[in-house]
């Protein structure tokens, strides 16, 4: 079945990428959006363990995809007033996405003990948490220059918040398991925060399309990394980076 669906999904980001620089928007959006569902309905068939909070995880960004493609759909074919739709999509795709980081953030912290992490990786915490709340700052200045709805100031925090959040723990569980799993983990979640940076700079700073596909190249990435690190689990062989 792998042999199927990895051809599908080069197949749908290579068309993607061709319509958008050719500018064919509509059809870039489309498939840029059912990529996510097609991993998706990969992860449902082909693995042999499920776990419910990365299926949620799957399911809120896939429906995201999906919504953001139908609004823009919508709008474009029936000449709508784009403000107000795309004023709910924004609102609704950003609580979706929260929702299904925040699935992946409890997923990756079920791996760690958290009373060790505090004991023994507090210097990395606090490390790690300076540097979010600068990188949460850069952004918000970046974004803030640009506000297109009430509140999105808000919503850009929150956010990009999550987004860090789910780096800075698939860093410590690295740290904690050093397996292949958790390395996939954590090579998928800096894929997210590079893709969110190129989604950042496409939405305020410069529409370019090479932005765009570069955004979604790292997204497609991240989910690949994601998907690879289903096929492990964690073993007993822990503390490996911490002991050295």
């Amino acid at each position: 079945m792998s042999k199927i669906f990895i051809p599908i999904l080069t197949i749908c980001f290579c068309l993607f990428a061709i319509c958008e620089f050719l500018g064919y928007y509509i059809l870039s959006t489309f498939f840029d959006s059912i990529m996510v569902p097609l991993i998706t309905v990969c992860y449902l068939v082909l693995a042999k363990e499920k776990n419910i909070w990365f299926f949620l995880f799957l399911i809120f960004y896939s429906i995201s995809d999906v919504l953001g493609f139908i609004v823009e759909w919508t709008v474009v074919d029936f000449n709508l007033d784009g403000s107000v739709y795309y004023k709910l999509d924004y609102y609704v795709s950003n609580i979706l996405y929260d929702l299904a980081y925040l699935c992946l953030i409890v997923k990756i912290s079920k791996f760690l003990s958290m009373s060790f992490v505090l004991k023994n990786l507090w210097i990395h915490i606090i490390v790690l948490a300076f540097l979010n709340i600068y990188l949460i700052y850069v952004l918000q200045l970046v974004s803030d220059t640009s506000l297109r709805y009430e509140f999105e100031s808000i919503f850009e925090v929150i956010y990009n918040s999550i987004v860090l959040l789910l780096l800075s723990i698939s860093l410590l569980n690295y740290f904690y398991n050093d397996n292949k799993k958790s390395l996939y983990l954590f090579l998928g979640s800096l894929s997210i925060v590079f893709s969110e940076v190129m989604d950042v700079a496409y939405i305020y700073v410069s529409s370019m399309s090479l932005i765009y596909v570069l955004g979604s190249t790292f997204t497609l990435l991240a989910f690949y990394f994601f998907y690879l690190q289903s096929g492990f689990v964690n073993g007993a062989n822990r503390f490996k980076i911490l002991n050295r």
